[in-house]
């Protein structure tokens, strides 16, 4: 009785596998790792783009809720006052409920380049009839922003 005949595959399959990775890892590898940086440049972007838009939410909701404390504490005086301290209130808000969304866009919540920020953003909220801001800030949707205190653009409150 002869002893059967046994064929190590493993072997072949070892050295096919070994050539494969020879002949084609640098280019599978390149391929690869383009396709991940392009991920994770898209998934960077959409991360940003989620960040402003919370932004301008909590921006709209300082707009908002600085409507309500001025037309209560400010009741009959001028038009231009009132729109100066919901302004006002908008970016203290922004600054405190914002704080790690400005953050996460490279703002110190603090400094004068993140109350210019906030601005821009209230303005732009202003300005689009999609946005649903306080009626009081009507006439400041031709961008105008007035002046904020220098206590609250050193983060004072």
């Amino acid at each position: 009785m002869d002893a059967p005949t046994v064929i190590d595959t493993g072997t072949y399959a070892g050295q096919a596998l070994t050539w494969a990775v020879a002949t084609f890892g640098s280019t599978v590898g390149a391929a690869l790792t383009a396709l991940l940086l392009r991920y994770l440049k898209n998934a960077g972007i959409a991360g940003a783009d989620l960040l402003r838009n919370r932004l301008q939410e909590i921006i709209v909701n300082g707009l908002n809720a600085g409507a309500k404390a001025a037309a209560d504490q400010l009741a009959g005086r001028g038009k231009v006052e009132v729109q100066n301290a919901i302004v006002a209130h908008a970016v203290m808000y922004a600054q405190d409920h914002g704080a790690d969304t400005l953050k996460a866009l490279g703002f110190d919540p603090t400094s004068p380049k993140a109350v210019e920020a906030i601005k821009a953003r209230i303005a732009t909220a202003v300005a689009d009839p999609a946005v649903p801001t306080p009626p009081a800030l009507d006439s400041l949707a031709d961008g105008k922003i007035t002046a904020v205190s220098s206590v609250q653009q050193a983060g004072g409150r």
